[in-house]
């Protein structure tokens, strides 16, 4: 893991390069983005997901496939994936996501080559003088290194290794002592522990850092699905949060992304009898408290049948980390009769708790 740590200094290089503009996925484009195939690049470890994000992509189900793919990397942390969800996002017309995916493959250190680095750097329109300047990263450009420090907290961390995490000084005194040994888990490299104790701090606290603590674990663990959605969590908590930028990034790399954390308010769509219930619910979305979002939301609907409560306690459970209940509520919603105004929406977020 540590020879795959993210080579900051070199986004900062290609940041200017303007990336050829995404088109859709029809025509001849599309035809041209059904050759990825990624499998013979992956260790076993990642080749069933790296086969499973190949078909998607080639029956031209993007969606499907970048969800594949992130799950892969989260599993390996190994390049290719990050090269195939830029291609993805970029089949997808996601032209800043595709961009930033591009750039993070092409960021990847350790002294291997990569292999799609010549198609990474077409797809950013980089130049041939560009080009020269990003070789020279890789070998010793340390004058680079000086001018680009300030680059790094724009870029994120944790990508291909892992960051620092220590939360107990900035949560509440009644949790303190679960958050230190959390800390002491994700420290020692025992992730699945680390994580489970930043989700009880969560649950006593619902302090929205305790869910990125949490989603930093099940990054380290492999954990993909359950990732994203705390990820997603924290940033509709906190989209301008102490660790927003890394949130972001890192919510990229395994097969997301920020419009995940989709702002929540329907109480003006529900009938009055419910009303109460679901203001109670919209506001402790606002605050991050998402467990007492969901019970809110689940009061209402005993007392309504606008489906709408049905998507907003989906999304709350998503962001609390509970992504087989987040999938289970929102394809009821989906299931619903009539017009469902968040379904593009609960789609891709049934997608991201890999229900779908």
């Amino acid at each position: 893991m540590g020879s795959l740590r993210l080579s900051l200094v070199l986004i900062s290089i290609i940041a200017a390069a303007p990336m050829a503009q995404a088109q859709p996925a029809d025509g001849a484009t599309a035809s041209a983005r059904l050759t990825l195939s990624i499998k013979v690049d992956a260790s076993a470890k990642g080749t069933g997901r790296a086969a499973a994000g190949d078909m998607a992509y080639a029956a031209g189900d993007f969606a499907a496939a970048l969800a594949a793919y992130g799950e892969g990397f989260a599993a390996t942390r190994e390049r290719a994936f990050i090269y195939a969800q830029a291609r993805c996002h970029q089949a997808l017309g996601h032209k800043d996501d595709a961009t930033a995916m591009f750039r993070m493959y092409l960021a990847a250190s350790g002294g291997a080559t990569l292999k799609y680095q010549a198609e990474a750097e077409a797809a950013l329109g980089l130049t041939a003088k560009a080009r020269g300047a990003v070789g020279g990263l890789t070998g010793a450009a340390t004058a680079v290194v000086s001018t680009t420090r300030s680059a790094i907290a724009d870029v994120g961390a944790g990508v291909y290794g892992s960051v620092k995490v220590a939360l107990a000084a900035s949560v509440n005194a009644s949790a303190r002592a679960e958050a230190q040994a959390a800390d002491a888990a994700y420290g020692a490299g025992k992730f699945e522990d680390a994580a489970t104790g930043y989700l009880a701090v969560y649950a006593r606290t619902q302090q929205s850092i305790a869910l990125y603590g949490a989603a930093q674990a099940k990054a380290q663990a492999g954990r993909g699905v359950e990732a994203r959605g705390l990820l997603a969590g924290y940033l509709a908590a906190q989209p301008k949060g102490k660790f927003a930028k890394d949130a972001r990034t890192l919510l990229l790399a395994l097969g997301g992304s920020a419009t995940l954390a989709a702002r929540v308010a329907v109480s003006a769509k529900v009938d009055a009898a419910a009303r109460a219930d679901a203001k109670l619910g919209d506001k402790a979305m606002a605050a991050g408290k998402f467990h007492d979002a969901a019970a809110a939301y689940a009061a209402a609907a005993a007392k309504s049948s606008a489906s709408a409560l049905g998507y907003a306690q989906g999304m709350a459970q998503f962001y609390a980390g509970a992504t087989a209940d987040a999938a289970t509520t929102l394809k009821a919603y989906l299931a619903a009769a009539g017009t469902l105004e968040f379904k593009a929406s609960a789609e891709a977020t049934v997608r991201a708790s890999g229900g779908a």
